[in-house]
């Protein structure tokens, strides 16, 4: 029952697109509110698929959807959530420091032996600093 949801969405999201691609070989063809219909619609079955599937993977994954096709589609009301997303960034910033430290100073009083914490370390700090280097190039 939960991937019927997100089985609707893939075929929604196929027809929404090769709707698009055929308005945009013969326009006037398909009014483009046609294509937003079935294009919002798509989203809101896999809407409906997250609400089933209960995963923080699958949230994130629908609210980067979500976001890129409000932002394509209504561009104007980006600059009206700028409060929001400022004070979501400032509560990650507020949050990262003490969630990292913790997670260190766990780390390092689980381990009796100091020579095996330093190896943890230092593939801790490698693993960091490649993950932190990907995710610069996303953002």
């Amino acid at each position: 029952m939960k991937n019927k949801s997100l089985i609707g969405a893939a075929i929604l999201f196929t027809i929404a697109s090769a709707l698009w691609l055929l308005n945009q070989h013969s326009p006037g063809m398909i009014a483009p509110h046609v294509v937003q219909v079935i294009h919002w619609a798509a989203i809101c079955a896999l809407c409906l698929y997250g609400i089933k599937k209960r995963s923080l993977t699958a949230w994130i994954f629908i609210s980067m959807v979500v976001g890129a096709s409000m932002g394509n589609d209504w561009p104007a009301v980006g600059p009206g959530c700028r409060t929001v997303s400022l004070i979501f960034l400032r509560l990650v910033k507020t949050l990262i420091a003490p969630l990292m430290f913790a997670m260190v100073v766990q780390g390092i009083a689980q381990h009796s032996d100091l020579k095996k914490t330093g190896r943890m370390g230092l593939k801790a700090i490698i693993y960091f600093e490649i993950v932190t280097t990907i995710a610069i190039f996303i953002g």
